[in-house]
């Protein structure tokens, strides 16, 4: 009897513990989308983008006008066999420049995208944690993922949002 007792109590003891745990949860797309500073980087983006579009619709534009000019002479018979492969050559060495331009371009914004929001994100983390210190919290969760999926699937009404001060903290240290 004393075995089954003292073997239940191990059970329980580690359960009673972490039912005293203070939990938080906080949704972080919301706190970034609540900031001015945000804005201020999406604009940035833009910006970005726009440039890196232009960059390419450019070259883009050129690489047609060759293909247009190489189908008219080949169509006109203007070309010899040896000056069609170099001409094809050439234009698929551009056109797989602007494939590699497309896909470097996506690995610059999501850079771009890291180097500018870190700072806000580090103030995120540092917020949240004084706040979760004042308290008490032992643990915050992460409301939802970037893609709205929820990453706790209940979260019951002892649970503590500090989703708003975090986004009231923020908004407060930055003015």
């Amino acid at each position: 009897m004393k075995h089954i007792f003292l073997s239940l109590s191990l059970l329980v003891l580690p359960l009673i513990g972490f039912a005293q745990d203070k939990i938080g949860i906080m949704n972080p797309q919301l706190v970034l989308s609540s900031l001015p500073e945000t804005r201020a980087i999406e604009q940035n983006l833009q910006g970005f983008v726009e440039q890196r579009q232009a960059e390419f619709e450019t070259k883009y534009t050129a690489w047609l006008e060759r293909v247009t000019k190489y189908q008219q002479n080949v169509e006109a018979n203007l070309l010899t066999t040896q000056a069609q492969q170099e001409e094809e050559q050439s234009l698929a060495e551009v056109q797989a420049e602007l494939e590699g331009m497309e896909q470097r371009f996506q690995v610059d914004l999501q850079n771009r995208r890291a180097e500018l929001l870190e700072p806000l994100i580090q103030r995120m983390d540092e917020t949240m944690q004084k706040i979760a210190a004042e308290n008490g919290i032992d643990m915050i969760l992460n409301q939802a993922t970037a893609g709205g999926d929820p990453i706790v699937y209940f979260v019951s009404a002892r649970a503590m949002n500090i989703t708003q001060m975090v986004i009231d903290r923020m908004n407060d240290s930055a003015n």
